[in-house]
């Protein structure tokens, strides 16, 4: 296992201790890799924390570098934040995300892929019970599945229920106590005591 504190306060004392990695052989090895150094004469442990991030990043997309984990809590970590001092430490501009290793599977073809979660299933995903995976916005919340392919959460999943259209009044010509008195007989309750606009939206929501 690789974490990214170590990787880093490993790239740091390298270029702490040999004199050709100055601060303008770091600007221009920033250039190089697409990091931008705003001022060019900042401190030194500043440019250092920046590029540095952007050679793991670069490192990991050439595939030269694998992050398993970001060893917050390691011995590194602690020194990378001594060094630091009262710069503070820098949030890492990294667009990974390691803990996702620790789901990972082969398959058979060689391939490989995570599951962030401990039933095997992506955030979105869940299994039917004639074992079919699929994925949409909810995950296992009840909901069911129309014959276009359409999806839709709401309470009782897929049990029978018909989408037939009920015609609604026009609330906009109702006074503020028939609005009260509709709603309430659908279980709604509403505050009379707000504007009619209010009242109006309130109702559209809960429908």
């Amino acid at each position: 296992m690789t974490s990214y504190a170590k990787v880093k306060w490993d790239i740091i004392e390298k270029w702490n201790s040999d004199a050709k990695y100055s601060n303008s052989y770091l600007i221009d090895l920033a250039s190089e890799i697409g990091v931008e150094i705003r001022n060019k004469r900042a401190d030194r442990k500043s440019i250092v924390a920046k590029v540095s991030d952007g050679v793991i990043k670069s490192d990991i997309e050439k595939g030269d570098c694998t992050i398993t984990e970001w060893g917050t809590f390691s011995q590194e970590q602690t020194s990378f934040e001594n060094y630091m001092g009262s710069l503070g430490v820098p949030e890492p501009e990294l667009d990974i995300d390691p803990d996702t290793h620790e789901h990972e599977h082969e398959h058979d073809d060689g391939t490989v892929h995570s599951h962030p979660h401990e039933d095997g299933h992506h955030e979105d995903e869940h299994e039917h019970d004639d074992g079919t995976v699929h994925s949409h916005e909810g995950g296992d919340e009840p909901h069911h599945h129309h014959e276009d392919g359409t999806t839709h959460d709401h309470e009782d999943g897929d049990e029978p229920h018909t989408h037939e259209e009920v015609e609604l009044p026009d609330f906009k010509k109702m006074s503020k106590k028939a609005l009260d008195e509709w709603a309430e007989e659908k279980g709604i309750i509403l505050d009379r005591r707000k504007t009619k606009a209010h009242m109006i939206a309130e109702l559209n929501k809960q429908l």
